[in-house]
């Protein structure tokens, strides 16, 4: 996790440590997430892959069924209230243990489809950092990581699944197919894009199939 905030500057020095306690004592909402166990890693498989795999796994696993996934769920899922929408100025967002009871949680994201996303990263990371891998901390940031790039692979696919994507643009592919079904399933153009590019749907560059989640939500 270290290394994760060093990356977006948020680390100096050998004080990082030190730097997180004290956010967390003055920022954050205490919650108790509660999510399934994802099944063990699949063998050999691609990080994001296996990202896109936990995300259709707990889809089902709470019913989500084929539509956008309410906020009221994504609060849920998280352990926070339903109108949980305030957002404090930080660098990045932390998950981390609180006085041996559940979590605390910092986020600065304040734009409603942004904070869906980042949302749908915690919900990721949790079942697989700290449900199933038992750390004790979880950060998500900007910085280009693998466990980054699995949260916005999770993100993606949990909130917009590409079976349903593709289902309800029928084959439009277009820039303005793209814009209604970003509003369909409450996230950004650039996920739904993401998720056409990374599943083949839709032409991109090489660069694009090579590093298929974008760092915007």
């Amino acid at each position: 996790m270290i290394a994760e905030l060093a990356a977006i500057g948020f680390c100096h020095n050998e004080n990082c440590a030190t730097s997180i306690r004290e956010l967390f004592e003055t920022r954050g909402v205490e919650t108790r997430p509660d999510l399934p166990r994802l099944p063990d890693r699949a063998a050999n498989a691609e990080p994001w892959r296996q990202a896109k795999e936990d995300a259709r796994v707990l889809r089902r696993s709470v019913d989500a069924g084929d539509g956008a996934v309410s906020n009221g769920m994504l609060a849920d899922l998280l352990g926070l209230r339903r109108n949980f929408a305030e957002a404090v100025p930080l660098p990045a967002t932390i998950l981390g243990p609180k006085d041996g009871k559940g979590v605390k949680l910092a986020t600065g994201k304040r734009h409603p489809i942004a904070r869906r996303f980042e949302m749908a990263r915690l919900i990721g990371g949790y079942a697989d950092a700290i449900v199933r891998d038992g750390n004790s901390w979880m950060v998500a940031t900007d910085s280009a990581t693998a466990r980054q790039k699995c949260q916005h692979a999770f993100a993606a696919e949990f909130l917009c699944p590409i079976e349903n994507l593709t289902e309800y643009l029928e084959e439009d592919v277009s820039d303005s197919a793209i814009e209604d079904a970003a509003i369909e399933f409450e996230v950004s153009e650039q996920t739904v894009k993401a998720q056409l590019m990374s599943n083949r749907e839709r032409p991109g560059s090489a660069m694009d199939y090579g590093s298929p989640y974008s760092l915007v939500a």
